[in-house]
Formats: structure tokens, C-alpha cells, sequence
């Protein structure tokens, strides 16, 4: 009986073995089936001179970023010269907006003290009214 069983889990676990593995190659076909089938979509869609065209301008524009970033000495020069245009651009806007800033705080301000005076008032009247 014991070796019936035994021999019964042996064949079933050999059976089982030989599911996962059909089922894994079935698996590995499907996916092999999609990538072919997003290949041929791929060459429907687009054409290979029109993207081989841009793949080389954008190399050339890469290489011409490069070559431009190591002749001014990379990125650490690269970032005050930038800075500096971008405030030369822009220093009218720069200077508005803080201009803005400061009237809004002195606006803040000044509304806080009225609040603080209205609050006193209101302390006042109320503890001199008998409610």
C-alpha cells in the first residue's frame, strides 16, 4: 500500500513537471509571437529613412550640446553665465515682483494692527455693556 502511494506521488509529481514545462514553453512562444508582432507594427508605422533622419540630427544636436558644454569648462561654468543673462533678461520682472512682495507684507502688517486695534475695541465694549 505505502509503495502504491509512493509510486502514485512519484507519477504525479512527474506529471506535474511536465505541465509547468509545457506551460512555460507555451508562454515563452506567446511572448515570442507579441515582440515579432510589435516588430512588424513597428516597421508599418514608421518609416526606417524618415526616423534614421531624425536619430541623426538629434545626434548631431547632442554633439554639439557636448562639444559646447566642454568648451566652456561644463556645467559648473556653464550655470553663472546663465544665471547672469537670465537676471539681465528678466530684471524688470525680478524687481516688480519683489516690489510686490514688500507691498503685500506691509499690506499684512498693517491690516494685522487694525485687527489688533478692532479686537481691543470690541473688548472694550463688551465688557462695558450689560447683556
Amino acid at each position: 500500500m505505502y509503495g502504491d502511494a509512493l509510486e502514485t506521488s512519484m507519477n504525479a509529481a512527474g506529471t506535474l513537471e511536465k505541465q509547468q514545462e509545457t506551460a512555460l514553453e507555451s508562454i515563452a512562444n506567446k511572448m515570442d509571437v507579441l515582440r515579432a508582432t510589435a516588430e512588424d507594427l513597428y516597421d508599418s508605422l514608421f518609416d526606417t529613412k524618415t526616423i534614421g533622419g531624425f536619430v541623426g540630427a538629434g545626434t548631431k544636436v547632442l554633439q554639439f550640446l557636448t562639444d559646447f558644454t566642454d568648451g566652456v569648462g561644463g556645467l559648473n561654468n556653464i550655470l553663472p553665465m546663465l544665471g547672469f543673462s537670465l537676471t539681465q533678461l528678466f530684471s524688470k520682472q525680478i524687481a516688480a515682483g519683489a516690489e510686490a512682495i514688500v507691498t503685500n507684507i506691509t499690506r499684512i502688517k498693517d491690516a494685522s494692527i487694525l485687527a489688533k486695534e478692532n479686537m481691543e475695541q470690541l473688548k472694550l465694549v463688551f465688557s462695558q455693556s450689560s447683556f
